[in-house]
């Protein structure tokens, strides 16, 4: 319906302009060729139908006021004229539908709050993760792994990390090690966590075009507080982690609980992560949701989750094309 109204308002504003200026008795091909007026009068089916000049529909035809008269004269152009005017009909449309798409857009900055991931989302943890969990291992006497696999364990919360790192037959040995990790990892995060590039430009942004921003992790809520106050401080609201109350993700709990901190809807704020796990609880609580390209998890499994949009740079929630 969007569509169709923006098409005839535009086309009665393109052919207005194209006919208001058009003397009375010549069409639109008139404009085009000086001598179309002359070759349609004199056209001789017309002078065989309509012997007396008044009844000629190019003698009838007024002076354009009307852009509803107009919208009936549109028929009546030349084919390559018609051509060109739907060319410029439809380019005119696009610009301005392009207005409420996702590519290009202000939808961003009209959002009123931001929830993200941390792990693979606000920094690049995966260096302190991994030398927490190989320590414990060692320490419990279980092989190590290196970075590249650890990266395949992250974003389910640190049990399924543990559980992943010693695998199905060590399972009775999982709450031991997972205590060991949090002795390990709380001295490792402080080294082995850089924010990505662009991440804190992009957080102040969105703060000063006063939004709202908060991170919901599936990290121990102790560690994902610490982090969030070390490394981002005055541009993060609410930092919330896996503990009492918060189950981790895709529990639509944590997102839930911030949406009620913050008093706002569900539609006016988005998730934005780099799992599975954040566009799952994203759906679940109501919330758009954005997925990033460049953590810890396959882009086209996050494509399947049908997200509203998919980023392969943190500034591209602020940065929009110009109109």
């Amino acid at each position: 319906m969007l569509v169709l109204v923006l098409w005839i308002v535009l086309w009665l504003e393109f052919s207005s302009q194209r006919w208001n200026h058009q003397r009375s008795g010549v069409n639109a091909a008139a404009t085009f060729c000086p001598h179309a007026r002359q070759q349609l009068v004199q056209s001789p089916p017309l002078s065989h139908h309509f012997p007396n000049s008044k009844d000629n529909p190019l003698s009838s035809i007024p002076r354009q006021k009307s852009p509803w008269r107009n919208l009936l004269l549109c028929c009546k152009k030349p084919p390559i004229v018609r051509f060109f005017s739907l060319l410029r009909i439809i380019w005119m449309i696009s610009r301005i539908l392009s207005l409420s798409v996702w590519s290009g857009c202000d939808c961003f900055r009209l959002m009123k709050g931001w929830i993200f991931d941390l792990d693979g989302t606000l920094v690049g943890s995966l260096p302190g993760i991994a030398h927490a969990l190989n320590s414990a291992l060692r320490d419990h006497h279980f092989p190590e792994h290196p970075e590249s696999m650890v990266r395949t364990f992250i974003g389910d919360g640190v049990e399924t990390l543990v559980a992943r790192a010693l695998g199905s037959a060590q399972s009775a040995h999982i709450s031991a090690v997972v205590a060991t990790f949090r002795i390990h990892y709380a001295e490792s995060w402080k080294t082995g966590t850089i924010p990505y590039p662009l991440v804190l430009e992009t957080l102040a942004a969105l703060r000063k075009n006063g939004a709202k921003t908060a991170i919901l992790s599936n990290k121990p809520h102790r560690f994902t507080a610490e982090i969030a106050a070390a490394l981002f401080g005055e541009w993060i609201d609410i930092a919330l982690g896996e503990g009492d109350g918060i189950p981790h993700k895709p529990d639509p709990t944590g997102i839930q609980k911030i949406l009620q901190l913050w008093n706002l809807p569900a539609e006016e704020v988005f998730m934005v992560g780099d799992s599975v796990m954040d566009l799952q609880a994203a759906a679940a609580a109501g919330v758009p949701s954005i997925a990033v390209t460049w953590g810890y998890h396959d882009a086209d499994r996050l494509r399947s989750e049908n997200p509203a949009k998919v980023i392969d740079c943190m500034s591209d929630l602020i940065e929009q094309p110009q109109m």
